[in-house]
């Protein structure tokens, strides 16, 4: 796989661009200079590869086909590719179930939390309240997935009776 050296003093936008160029498959983006491999440059709303190994310089919008930033959302440090319903913060990612993926999305979203209820409507498509249990099992493995990569605990909170992502 080609390599491409990419810096930036934000680490999220490193991340999320690292991210995405691995699940395209299209090369590995580092951090660490090596000589004879292309660089990625920031312009003011878009990215072009240098003429190290390609002819002319590449948009990396012409290379995926859009905007980079259609298919990841991004919270704390965490990047969440849409397409792949992958999850990554920092150097490390892991998959995301597609209920998982949904209740995340929705507490994205959410201005004021979801309720048991909400999330039962919204997410799991049930109408019964009895399913309650299955609301929180979802809840559960996707706080412990958010903990396994950051070591946070406090990713999704539970006040005033909803559930809210914490993006602070």
């Amino acid at each position: 796989m080609n390599k491409i050296y990419f810096t930036t003093k934000n680490k999220l936008l490193f991340n999320t661009i690292k991210s995405i160029f691995e699940d395209i498959g299209f090369c590995e983006i580092t951090d660490k200079p090596e000589a004879n491999i292309p660089v990625l440059k920031e312009n003011k709303n878009n990215f072009t590869i240098d003429k190290l190994v390609f002819s002319k310089p590449l948009c990396i919008r012409n290379i995926v086909g859009k905007n980079i930033f259609e298919n990841t959302f991004s919270f704390l440090d965490f990047v969440v590719n849409k397409k792949t319903r992958k999850i990554s913060f920092n150097e490390k990612s892991t998959q995301l179930t597609q209920i998982e993926f949904d209740l995340l999305k929705v507490l994205y979203n959410a201005k004021d939390g979801l309720s048991l209820n909400d999330i039962l409507k919204d997410v799991l498509d049930y109408s019964s309240i009895s399913q309650s249990k299955t609301s929180a099992t979802h809840i559960y493995n996707l706080r412990k997935k958010l903990n396994m990569l950051s070591g946070r605990s406090n990713i999704i909170i539970f006040e005033n009776d909803k559930y809210k992502l914490n993006k602070d």
